[in-house]
């Protein structure tokens, strides 16, 4: 028997079948040879499904961040939605607040100016005017 350096320590493979040869190894019984045997295909195959576990677990794990990804893409827009409802909402009560003022400052504008310019050609003049400032300059004055 000779050592065969392929594999682990404690095996040994028959090189020669002379008496009195010496081996170069332990002599292993075979009871002992069949446990050690039995403890390796054990480990290797709980090594073999123990990598498989962690293949599945690494794709379920893929799976579920992608999820979560799709998830949060889906409430961002969400959010976005309800904040762009907001700001439509309030941009829509700005405009008609703006719009109540004009509908009570413009008549009593006209009438102060009625009152005090008393012409109607200054009046024209004056509305011009204003509405000039309001297409071209983009402002409103009241004084």
């Amino acid at each position: 028997m000779v050592r065969d350096e392929s594999q682990p320590l404690g095996y040994l493979t028959f090189a020669e079948n002379r008496p009195g040869y010496i081996p170069l190894g332990r002599i292993v019984k075979a009871k002992d040879f069949t446990a050690v045997t039995t403890a390796e295909n054990i480990i290797q195959q709980a090594q073999d499904q123990a990598e498989i576990i962690k293949k599945q677990a690494q794709l379920e794990f893929e799976a579920q961040k992608a999820a979560g990804y799709q998830a949060g893409l889906a409430l961002a827009q969400e959010e976005k939605v309800m904040y762009l409802m907001a700001l439509e909402t309030e941009f829509s009560q700005r405009i008609e607040s703006f719009e109540h003022k004009l509908k009570v400052i413009f008549p009593q504008a006209l009438d102060y100016l009625m009152q005090e310019v008393g012409e109607l050609k200054v009046l024209q003049q004056c509305v011009a005017k204003s509405i000039s400032n309001i297409v071209h300059e983009k402002s409103i004055v009241i004084k």
